[in-house]
């Protein structure tokens, strides 16, 4: 161990560490020499950041686009948004004066939005499992509607009419009214594969968040999953066209577990990708096997497994 702490006192002093390390400097705030020391192992050890230099180095970039991403979503989002953070009393203060919505709807919004982010998120989440202070450090801690009247009002200044700005508002709009219309049953068919993607992408945070958090949920098919916020916040933007319906799910309940239910969202991932595995498998090694044949076979097949030796 006291080689391990020589070699991190040393990084600590280096002007290139500290460096690269600068984005993160909010967490180590408050933090003795032992928990220091082992943050900055784990940071080494689980992220490999020094072969990860150039991937590390752009968290700055990255956080600047961030906000505008962040707005666009919420504006076509903000309906069912409002709806289920009103419902459960559960919106934020900010620093400027407002409130925005839970940290687990940001930062999963945020991770979908900017998929280069996940690079980041899992030294984030060893570091720290406090929702609000990743908020905080992802440059997303506001109120959404206050930014967006300020970026409003700025546009308008340097805008060359006000007439070309208002076009160019219900251009933005149109756009977004032609992307609503679609059978809610289309729907389902992709949901699910689109959550599994960017859960196998994210899983390192998302486990250690959760873990940290102790917020696991059961679901019925033995497993566990993540919040109902991480997940509605990841397929909101992974689907936009979902944004129509989420706004009456909300009125009618704001319970996650249920909205998830509705989506089809109600799984183990980790799960899910096993079994879509072996359907890939299957299908590969039985191309031309009949479906209900082929769901037995997989169940005995599962049975098998679950035998005691």
């Amino acid at each position: 161990m006291g080689g391990l702490r020589r070699i991190i006192n040393l990084l600590v002093n280096s002007l290139t560490y500290r460096h690269l390390t600068h984005p993160t400097h909010e967490f180590y705030r408050g933090l003795d020499d032992d928990n220091f020391s082992l943050s900055l192992g784990i940071l080494i050890e689980r992220t490999l950041l020094f072969s990860q230099g150039d991937k590390m180095s752009n968290f700055e970039e990255l956080k600047a686009s961030l906000p505008r991403r962040w707005l666009d979503y919420y504006q076509n989002n903000q309906a069912w948004i409002k709806c289920l953070m009103n419902s459960r009393g559960s919106w934020r203060k900010t620093p400027d004066g407002g409130k925005r919505p839970s940290a687990d709807i940001i930062i999963a919004a945020a991770t979908a939005l900017e998929p280069k982010l996940s690079v980041w998120m899992y030294p984030f989440c060893q570091l720290s499992s406090d929702g609000d202070k990743l908020v905080e450090v992802l440059g997303l801690n506001f109120d959404s509607e206050k930014k967006e009247l300020e970026k409003s009002e700025k546009e308008l200044l340097i805008s060359n009419s006000h007439t070309e700005y208002l076009n160019g508002f219900r251009e933005k709009q149109l756009s977004v009214e032609k992307n609503k219309v679609i059978i809610f049953e289309e729907l389902l068919k992709i949901l699910a594969d689109k959550w599994l993607d960017y859960y196998q992408n994210n899983q390192p945070w998302i486990k250690s968040l959760t873990d940290s958090k102790d917020s696991w949920r059961k679901t019925p098919d033995g497993g566990k999953r993540p919040s109902a916020d991480i997940i509605i916040g990841a397929i909101t933007v992974l689907e936009s066209q979902l944004s129509v319906w989420m706004y009456p799910f909300c009125q009618l309940s704001s319970d996650g577990d249920k909205l998830l239910e509705v989506l089809g969202l109600n799984f183990d991932p980790e799960k899910k990708q096993l079994e879509k595995k072996e359907r890939e498998l299957s299908n590969s090694l039985y191309p031309n096997e009949d479906p209900v044949l082929q769901k037995i076979r997989q169940e005995l097949q599962r049975e098998n497994l679950n035998k005691p030796s």
